[in-house]
């Protein structure tokens, strides 16, 4: 049995809108440029949606020379070629990470329009970020693993489950297939996508980002409060799998290509 992918998405900017892809370029840090970019708050700590729930409000797409993000009636494009090279630390989740600050005229537009004083950073690529028990898999700026695969079928199990029916994107899936029982991308440990291939490395644990509407930025208790009745596993709510790149001929997958599993 195979599971064809309906939905290709990348998050350029950790915690900000998502970017949908007919075709994805596969890297060593995930999709290129997911999770390429970061926001930190002045005294150099990330910064997501759980404590600025609002930034589900900006808007991303590509350019011919950068990132486009849209905020309101105010647009700000961030060149894919770095302006400066001043260095920042930080951390994410307890593991040190490495950024480069862009230039002064973005900070000062993501400040404006967050009102708060904020420095966005891109993830260097001389001081690469490794994941836990995994030393070989590089990433950048993502809360784990570089590729994260959510099933339709998990997702349509879940909405009969709620009084009030929410959608996929709550749940930031880089990739999205149809087919299979629900919850089936549980119990893969290897996958193929057309000359690409894939090896597990864990449950998503699950966070109150799922709990803010994409569209007005509002905060309530589900779905989490349903999955935990459900999906606890260990001390985590899972939703999704995470996975890393083994082995690629293209570095390339597209919607309608077919994951072909494994083990």
């Amino acid at each position: 049995m195979t599971f064809p992918i309906s939905e290709l998405h990348v998050y350029p900017i950790k915690s900000l809108g998502n970017i949908a892809l007919n075709t994805a370029q596969l890297s060593e840090t995930g999709i290129v440029y997911d999770r390429y970019w970061m926001l930190v708050d002045k005294d150099g700590r990330f910064i997501t949606q759980r404590n600025i729930p609002r930034l589900t409000l900006f808007n991303l797409r590509f350019s011919e020379n950068g990132i486009v993000v849209k905020h309101q009636e105010s647009e700000l494009e961030i060149a894919y070629d770095l302006e400066g090279s001043e260095k920042l630390q930080t951390a994410v989740f307890g593991t040190e990470v490495h950024g480069l600050k862009e230039p002064n005229r973005v900070n000062q537009w993501f400040s404006e329009q967050l009102n708060k004083e904020v420095t966005l950073i891109r993830a260097s690529k001389v001081q690469p970020r490794f994941v836990k028990n995994h030393p070989d898999t590089k990433v950048n700026f993502s809360d784990s693993s570089q590729y994260l695969f959510l099933g339709t079928e998990s997702m349509q199990h879940l909405n009969e489950k709620l009084t009030s029916p929410i959608t996929i994107n709550r749940f930031r899936a880089n990739v999205i297939f149809e087919g299979g029982l629900p919850h089936a991308e549980d119990e893969w440990r290897c996958i193929q996508i057309g000359n690409s291939t894939f090896e597990y490395v864990k449950l998503c644990g699950r966070c109150k980002v799922t709990t803010i509407d994409p569209n007005t930025a509002e905060m309530g208790k589900e779905p989490l409060r349903t999955l935990a009745t459900y999906r606890a596993i260990g001390k985590n709510v899972c939703f999704g799998s995470y996975w890393k790149l083994v082995e690629s001929n293209d570095n390339t997958i597209r919607l309608g290509d077919e994951i072909k599993v494994l083990a």
